[in-house]
């Protein structure tokens, strides 16, 4: 009876709503759908997410979507995506309204398997999948069930069972089924039969879970009344309002989740304890519709609802806001701890006391009578044995309040030369006495009822602007807003003494606005300052500027509070800051942890008994336990994204990039690289450093910046590395890696420089080759030349001298023949002629065809003086400038000559005519006479003939020669022309 009594008091109760750390994710974060199926991580830790419409890869940062393309067959076969599981062999199945589809990470595209079973004409709407470790994924339709096995591709249904609301797996590869009717089947998977469990009652959509940790399957109370067989089962809890749930996980041995379209529920399996999960302000109709959820590697909690979907993280740290004033101002100015009161004051908007246990606000009333400035609260202290238990430090003077009589009293600080009504800063000194500041001075109040009893001031200074005041022995210290520290001896008494006159190094706080001084439990006091934290150590009287890679210099250290692990914790202009002095370790947290201010306030700042921290700001209150801050230590998995090519015109990814490794030409060689590592706890504190092995000499930092782009790389061989750390400073340093080589440019290559060579030796050889035959051909020219001389002039010579010899012996018998004397001058006159031909021959200037026919026509001309010359040029003025080669040039000319020679010993013509033509590129000398001609066939041809064929055959030209007796000769030479 009094288990039963305790079970229907587990089973009835009232749940809890736990109010939990997520963040939600939804359209506007890039989300394809807000209506969330599944949720799944791979292999790989990426997360995927399948949606209304579409299916969504998630790595902490952006969304890869993946939809239907009727024109592609290789895109998913359905936008509708339900589940998703992966096998062994780390590939990843979609199952879709329309079909089943296998994932290629290397093409990014699916493969469709669409079989329907007999009872299914229009589609295969894979509602929920599960796979087995032999690889089976086991399904349930709208209106079938079955598996499909990932080795053979092929489907098998199971037609006896129809209808199916829920599926699960248990630990012997049985299928279970739990049909909208009620009837629970079992399949067992060796032997093919089906077991079915009737109830006694009608349950409707009613959930089955098989216990990942428990080992037993999860039912709900009703159906185990004839279902008594079933061993190993498990009873659900009730839900309040009679709401049924849809989804079951086992999250550890000791919790089960539970989801339904009233919210997701945590259910506590030794207590027996249910509880609401709170999504605060995203709580709606169709954020508690939930449709999924998920625990991913690392015990994170993923919650698919018709709103997007949240995430639950074990490492989120534990900051929470309590906002005071709703719709209104929450700055905070003053906090301090009753118990378990926390009494805040709204900055001129109200006094509000905390019940940090039940999170009741109530605001405190003072009498109506009360200055205005009363609410400009700047200290609250509370004062455990006095008659007026709150002491309140105003725009109005010093403020003693008791809540439980409502007694008010009201002291104003009225040092004589003290015009101002404020009151700044309280502090529970002694074991009687509280000192209290104004802005000029520092005065000393009995603890039980508030009578003053002594005021302290500094002798010559004006306009101190206290700000704060610390005791530490018999010392007191008092902190300015730009006039440093002053120092007051409770022993000795007298006045407040600048600090600068003891402490050598402390006029580094002059002119410096000091916020707050915190008395550390080690009795070293802290110094909360516009420059950051400052350190004065008493004993060996220096103040130590806190520095710790420049994070902390240029901070604005408003409030200070120590931890039970004597941690110290900085509330400033833009978050907390961590601080510990031993090891000199700082953690800043700020809005992605979970700290709602932007910005906190001086004097702002408490401990409850238990170690709870709170600290007030521009937008209310942040509270947490230090002790419940646990560092993340999941080290995440580093992926590079992509890889980019960018070229003039255009950007492509490489071929290669998904097996990490491209060979890219010369010319594309600026190249960029997007990373992410794949830590789920606030991704945006994720941090990275690259590297470009063959490139950079050392790590770059990249801090949070997740791409890292190369211009201009020069050829060779490069591997990209990239590392990260989670948020809480944890690095994997394995990373990833991409290979990358980038050929050198043709003139860089072996084969080029090879090439050049070769036609560097060659050329240098033809030069060489060219220089001898050169000089070959200048010792042919010497030798020709000299043949010419002796050929030409030799022999003309030898018969001037000849004829001199007879004429020199006529001389001497006085017998001179006149005709001796015409010889010598005519063979002269014919020697000089030759002279001028063989210089022409060998003269650089005359190469052009024109000089040619010049030569021709005087040389014909004297050879040929008594004879009728009729000359034909029909070559234009242009082509008469083309240059002739000196081989051209010269047995053309000598070819001509030997012709007109011939003519005039041999023809006894009286006309002959000399023709120049061209006809395209082709050059024609005809040379004709009406002589008495020859028959060339029956003659053997004489030296001049044979000469002007050796000499045409030099030239590659064609000599055509047409002779008859008594009807003259016809030479004609032909030859190429440029």
């Amino acid at each position: 009876m009094q288990l039963l009594l305790l079970t229907l008091f587990i089973l009835f109760q009232q749940p809890e709503v736990q109010t939990e750390q997520f963040r939600h994710y939804d359209t506007e974060s890039g989300l394809s759908n807000n209506i969330v199926y599944d949720i799944f991580q791979d292999h790989e830790d990426y997360l995927w997410i399948a949606t209304e419409n579409g299916l969504n890869r998630f790595d902490g940062y952006e969304f890869k979507k993946y939809f239907h393309d009727p024109d592609d067959p290789g895109s998913l076969s359905s936008n509708i995506a339900r589940s998703i599981v992966e096998d062994k062999n780390g590939n990843l199945w979609i199952g879709t309204f329309n079909g089943l589809n296998l994932f290629d990470r290397r093409t990014q595209s699916f493969t469709r398997f669409l079989e329907l079973p007999s009872n299914e004409i229009n589609r295969l709407d894979l509602q929920q999948m599960l796979i087995d470790d032999e690889g089976k994924i086991w399904f349930n339709t709208l209106g079938s069930t079955g598996w499909f096995d990932t080795k053979t591709r092929e489907f098998h249904f199971i037609h006896q069972i129809e209808n199916s609301f829920s599926i699960s797996l248990d630990t012997d590869g049985n299928f279970w089924v739990r049909s909208y009717d009620g009837i629970l089947f079992k399949y067992e998977a060796e032997s093919g039969s089906i077991i079915e469990f009737h109830n006694e009652t009608e349950l409707i959509e009613s959930p089955i879970l098989w216990g990942k940790y428990s080992n037993k399957i999860w039912l709900e109370p009703e159906s185990l009344g004839r279902n008594r067989q079933i061993e190993r089962s498990i009873s659900l809890p009730n839900l309040p309002g009679s709401i049924k749930p849809l989804e079951l996980i086992e999250l550890s041995n000791n919790e089960l989740m539970m989801t339904s379209d009233a919210g997701l529920y945590s259910f506590n399996i030794s207590s027996g304890v249910v509880k609401k999960i709170d999504f605060k302000e995203k709580t709606s109709s169709l954020t508690n519709s939930i449709r999924s959820v998920y625990q991913d590697k690392n015990r994170g909690l993923w919650v698919g609802t018709l709103s997007g979907f949240f995430h639950f993280d074990p490492y989120q740290k534990p900051f929470s806001h309590i906002d005071l004033i709703e719709n209104g101002s929450d700055v905070i100015m003053g906090l301090s701890i009753i118990d378990q009161q926390l009494l805040a004051n709204t900055f001129s908007s109200g006094f509000i006391n905390y019940n940090i246990s039940t999170e009741v606000l109530n605001e405190i009333r003072f009498p109506k009578n009360m200055n205005p400035g009363f609410y400009q609260i700047w200290d609250i202290v509370y004062v455990e044995d006095s008659r007026y238990p709150i002491w309140l430090a105003t725009n109005d003077g010093l403020y003693l309040f008791n809540w439980t009589s409502d007694e008010l009293k009201r002291i104003v600080l009225d040092k004589n030369d003290e015009t101002s009504t404020v009151t700044f800063s309280i502090e529970k000194s002694g074991s009687d006495f509280i000192w209290v500041t104004s802005l000029e001075a520092l005065y000393k109040f009995s603890k039980s009822d508030g009578k003053l009893l002594g005021i302290v001031t500094h002798n010559g200074m004006t306009n101190l602007s206290i700000q704060d005041v610390v005791s530490s022995g018999h010392k007191t210290y008092v902190a300015t807003e730009g006039s440093g520290i002053l120092e007051y001896d409770i022993e000795t008494g007298g006045s407040l003494i600048p600090l600068e006159n003891k402490v050598p190094n402390s006029e580094v706080l002059l002119r410096v606005p000091i916020w707050d001084l915190y008395l550390s439990s080690d009795q070293t006091i802290w110094i909360g300052s516009n420059q950051g934290l400052l350190k004065f150590d008493q004993h060996r009287s220096e103040i130590v500027s806190v520095s710790i890679d420049n994070e902390l210099t240029n901070r604005v250290v408003f409030s200070i509070e120590e931890d039970i692990h004597k941690n110290l914790w900085l509330a400033t202009e833009r978050g907390l800051i961590k601080f510990n002095p031993s090891t000199n370790d700082i953690t800043e947290f700020n809005k992605s942890d979970g700290v709602i201010n932007v910005e906190f306030n001086r004097r702002s700042a408490t401990k409850s008994p238990e170690g709870k921290l709170f600290f007030g700001g521009v937008e209310g209150i942040t509270a947490f336990n230090p002790s419940e801050i646990i560092s993340n230590p999941v080290v995440p998995t580093v992926h590079i994204l992509d890889s980019k090519v960018i070229v003039a015109d255009s950007t492509f990814t490489p071929e290669g990039f998904y097996k990490k490794e491209v060979s890219l030409s010369w010319n594309q060689n600026t190249i960029e690289f997007s990373f992410a590592a794949l830590n789920y706890t606030n991704p945006s504190q994720n941090r990275y450093k690259y590297k470009l092995e063959g490139y950079d000499p050392d790590w770059v930092e990249g801090n949070v910046t997740r791409l890292a782009r190369y211009s201009q790389l020069p050829h060779g061989e490069y591997e990209f590395k990239v590392v990260a750390s989670n948020n809480d400073g944890l690095w994997n340093m394995r990373g990833d890696s991409f290979s990358i080589s980038i050929a050198p440019p043709y003139w860089k290559t072996v084969w080029f420089r090879t090439l050049i060579m070769v036609i560097i030796v060659l050329l240098l050889w033809s030069l060489y080759r060219y220089r001898v035959a050169k000089l070959i051909e200048l010792e042919r020219v010497k030798l020709r030349i000299a043949g010419d001389l002796h050929d030409e002039v030799g022999s003309g010579l030898s018969g001037i001298a000849l004829t001199g010899d007879i004429l020199q012996r006529q001389l001497a018998k006085g017998e001179v023949k006149a005709e001796l004397i015409q010889r010598i001058t005519k063979n002269s006159r014919v020697l000089a002629s030759s002279l001028d031909s063989i210089v022409w021959l060998i003269d650089s200037k005359k190469e052009t065809i024109g000089d040619l026919i010049s030569k021709s026509l005087i040389t014909a001309k004297d050879l040929l003086h008594d004879t009728e010359l009729v000359v034909v040029d029909s070559i234009k003025e242009v082509d008469q400038k083309k240059s002739l080669e000196s081989v051209q040039r010269r047995n053309l000319f000598l070819l001509v000559k030997e012709a007109l020679n011939n003519i005039a010993k041999h023809s006894e013509a009286d006309k002959v005519i000399l023709e120049f033509l061209k006809e395209e590129q082709t050059f024609k000398i005809k040379v004709k006479d009406n002589g008495k001609g020859f028959d060339p066939e029956s003659s053997k041809g004489g030296r001049g003939l044979g000469t002007m064929k050796s000499r045409a055959k030099e030239l590659g030209a064609k000599l055509v020669l047409n002779s008859s007796f008594k009807t003259g000769t016809e030479i004609i030479v032909s030859t190429k022309i440029p």
